[in-house]
């Protein structure tokens, strides 16, 4: 039986530059940074630096360079040792990042997350790569359904942009 699951409310991918193809097998992980006390806190509220906080998810781009899914972070103490995949773990790791992502969405909240690229790695570490990680910190908030962060990579620079 095939079921169909479910775009993450946060997706990104990873185009290599130097190949002009997807990066695949790049980690990358997902943390909320910070959420505003209520709909009517403004967007100012929140730390114009956000602090670093735990991630919360992880994944590996796929070989189109793309999160297909999202798990709990290695650094997280609720991260399955498991090396068989748990459907119901991954629904309720699903269930988790729609809870915080409604949070803007529904609420009207503001909230400040992060996404950390591990360039270094996937580029085989300093004497190839001058970024040993790449983060990007965006904000979501009342009314957007999905937010797609894309990353075009090389080793010496990178860009990003709010994708669709």
């Amino acid at each position: 039986m095939t079921t169909s699951i479910a775009r993450a409310p946060i997706t990104c991918h990873v185009l290599d530059t130097t190949t002009g193809l997807p990066a695949p097998n790049l980690t990358v992980t997902l943390s909320l940074l910070s959420v505003s006390s209520s709909s009517s806190s403004p967007a100012t509220s929140l730390p114009s630096a956000p602090q670093p906080a735990h991630p919360l998810f992880a994944a590996t781009t796929n070989a189109d360079g793309r999160i297909a899914a999202w798990s709990t972070s290695p650094n997280s103490t609720a991260a399955s040792s498991a090396t068989e995949p748990d459907p119901a773990a991954a629904d309720a790791v699903a269930d988790a990042l729609e809870t915080l992502f409604a949070l803007g969405r529904d609420d009207g909240r503001t909230l400040a997350w992060s996404l950390r690229f591990a360039t270094g790695a996937y580029y085989g570490g300093p004497e190839a790569t001058f970024w040993p990680e790449v983060e990007v910190k965006f904000w979501t908030g009342q009314g957007r359904e999905h937010v797609h962060v894309p990353l075009l990579l090389g080793p010496y620079g990178y860009t990003t942009y709010r994708g669709s």
